[in-house]
């Protein structure tokens, strides 16, 4: 298996706003962080229809930005490989790769007539 980081911009600000119509009120919550930029606002969702759960969804998505921003990227020959397995990398180089990951995205290959100097058939992921 081999593995490459690769490096995206994370949003710096979140705002989320929204109206509760049973009570009538506009209300907004704003998240930021340090290591992001520029900004996003996300006005009249509908889904936090509480002004409690408008810090939640504001939250949730500055985590979705970060963890948007740390791609990592691969190939292995892993047959078994499916989206949601969780990995434990073991990083003998010294780098930073070390931890557990979630698989989000596989895309196989295989065929009968591999390239040349590989055998056969081949498969990889």
């Amino acid at each position: 298996m081999t593995l490459a980081r690769d490096r995206q911009q994370a949003t710096g600000k979140i705002t989320i706003g929204d109206y509760d119509y049973v009570i009538p009120i506009i209300f907004s919550s704003t998240v930021s962080n340090t290591t992001g930029v520029g900004e996003f606002y996300d006005h009249s969702l509908g889904i936090s229809n509480t002004v409690e759960a408008t810090p939640r969804v504001a939250n949730l998505r500055l985590d979705e930005s970060v963890a948007a921003s740390l791609p990592l990227t691969g190939t292995a020959n892993m047959p078994g490989l499916r989206v949601g397995t969780k990995l434990q990398v073991n990083d003998t180089t010294g780098g930073t790769f070390g931890g557990t990951y979630v698989v989000t995205g596989v895309e196989h290959t295989a065929m009968v007539a591999g390239p040349p100097g590989m055998p056969a058939t081949y498969y990889a992921n």
